[in-house]
């Protein structure tokens, strides 16, 4: 799955900026430029529109990419949760995998 983190991280690179210059040209703290970078916490709208800014990245883009890591995540946590589940037969468990995929 692609995260905003990876794309973040990509372009500090290319850049060759440094967590604490990206804090500097975001505004954002550099604990919560790191904790986006390794994805501790999402990307909120507020972060993205000040890394839009900075990094010339399309604040939708980068909140897409959280809303569907985020998506997928949890499609991931439920298919467990249901294949966990004893009192369900292992066809229905399929339904119901299949609903979510």
């Amino acid at each position: 799955m692609y995260y905003p983190a990876q794309l973040i991280k990509e372009e500090i690179e290319y850049r060759k900026i440094s967590q604490k210059e990206l804090s500097k040209l975001t505004g954002v703290a550099t604990n919560i430029i790191n904790e986006i970078l390794k994805g501790k916490r999402n990307c909120t709208p507020q972060v993205a529109v000040k890394l839009e800014e900075a990094l010339k990245i399309d604040a939708k883009v980068l909140l897409r990419l959280q809303m569907n890591y985020d998506i997928a995540k949890t499609k991931i946590k439920t298919i467990k949760k249901i294949n966990s589940l004893s009192l369900i037969t292992d066809k229905k468990k399929k339904t119901l995998v299949s609903a979510l995929v």
